[in-house]
């Protein structure tokens, strides 16, 4: 079963089975892996898809440290050097945006809190959701550096009743869709247990009522296990 391994193992037995298939139709060169799930530093990162024959990576938080989607502008030109000096190639770029309590809504995950640290929380999700284009622009940015234009988007902290939410969704993502379409760079949907699309039904749901061309699915399974109950082997 999948949940009985770590994501490391599975791409090393992925691209290891890749390796000894010259018939299979899924090779070395579309399998990726991201890079703070296989090392704990960057060069770690280059060294295990050296020592995989992997041509490219996957994108979340590097190694120890901060989302690349985020990073500074020198930061993510470092970065990117790096990749290139190295032969590898970017396949995708994970970032947390959205990702939190939107203003207005109760999450169905509740926390026990005082009533301080519940209105300092308030103001930090206020202040993040006004803030996101500022951080959708700095992330399509690192998108550009890093030479990848795929970014991963998801739909607000899960509520009890998240199809309720879907009209506010699409108003905020196909804002953000014009933004994407000038830039010439893919949003992502990822279903996501926590949040307001964690099914594979609400992710299709959801995507009709943003048919741009800009604005696609980045499907995880396990994700869609979690919420509906299934069992991967």
């Amino acid at each position: 079963m999948i949940s009985a391994m770590t994501r490391r193992e599975f791409v090393i037995g992925t691209a290891t089975a890749a390796a000894l298939s010259a018939k299979t139709k899924i090779d070395k060169s579309r399998i990726s892996a991201i890079t703070d799930e296989i090392a704990r530093t960057p060069q770690q990162a280059l060294d295990f898809a050296k020592e995989y024959g992997l041509q490219n990576l996957e994108l979340r938080n590097v190694p120890g440290g901060k989302e690349y989607a985020f990073l500074p502008e020198v930061d993510a030109k470092l970065a990117a050097a790096d990749f290139a000096r190295n032969g590898i190639r970017i396949s995708f770029m994970n970032s947390s945006l959205l990702k939190f309590p939107w203003p207005g809504t109760e999450p169905a995950r509740k926390r026990q809190e005082t009533d301080d640290a519940r209105a300092k929380r308030l103001e930090a999700e206020t202040t993040r959701f006004a803030r996101r284009m500022d951080d959708l622009k700095t992330a399509i940015r690192n998108c550009h550096i890093l030479n990848v234009d795929l970014l991963r988007v998801f739909t607000g902290a899960r509520t009890a009743e998240p199809d309720k939410l879907h009209s506010r969704i699409v108003d905020v993502l196909g804002e953000m869709s014009l933004v994407a379409e000038k830039e010439k760079i893919h949003l992502l949907i990822e279903n996501e247990a926590s949040c307001n699309i964690g099914t594979s039904a609400e992710l299709a749901a959801i995507l009709k009522l943003l048919p741009s061309k800009w604005i696609a699915a980045n499907w995880d399974s396990i994700e869609r296990a979690h919420v509906e109950g299934i069992a991967l082997s």
